[in-house]
């Protein structure tokens, strides 16, 4: 999800220049190659650790690429099914990538296979969190707005 500007709906992004997408995908990469560097450290497989965090980025990276696509005006049902769509053609690409990996050998050393999966999914769903936690998902509000939409209402929402 992109945060919007809460006043003329334009998409927000940081110093960088970088969406909420790209800084997942970063902070995602940044893990791995960490946690690869303290599994080599550990004399465990650092090339497993990588493989398993890219199973898991790489078809996040994909999706990321897909939702910047723009929707034509009018058809935003059609958008909407598509990311539909789109999210599971993603699981099918971490299965397979999966697959892939712990069948070329990868997963020979599975504790490092897995802590680069793992660091990788933690990576995704602290930024996740950390955006929620601000005003970058929520609009403005922060975690308070998503709690009232979950509730089904908003301060600012006319009645």
């Amino acid at each position: 999800m992109r945060g919007m500007h809460p006043e003329d709906g334009r998409e927000r992004a940081d110093a960088m220049g970088v969406g909420l997408e790209g800084r997942v995908i970063g902070v995602q990469l940044l893990l791995v190659l960490v946690a690869a560097v303290v599994l080599l450290a550990l004399g465990r497989d650092a090339v497993a650790a990588i493989v398993g965090g890219a199973c898991i980025t790489g078809p996040n990276a994909w999706l990321a690429l897909r939702s910047r696509r723009s929707v034509p005006e009018g058809q935003e049902l059609a958008g909407a099914a598509g990311m539909f769509l789109a999210l599971f053609v993603k699981l099918a690409l971490t299965i397979l990538a999966l697959a892939l990996a712990l069948k070329a050998g990868f997963g020979a050393d599975g504790p490092a296979f897995f802590t680069g999966l793992i660091v990788a999914l933690l990576g995704h769903h602290s930024v996740m969190l950390l955006a929620a936690a601000t005003d970058e998902v929520a609009g403005g509000d922060g975690a308070a707005a998503i709690e009232d939409d979950r509730r089904g209402f908003r301060k600012d929402r006319k009645e």
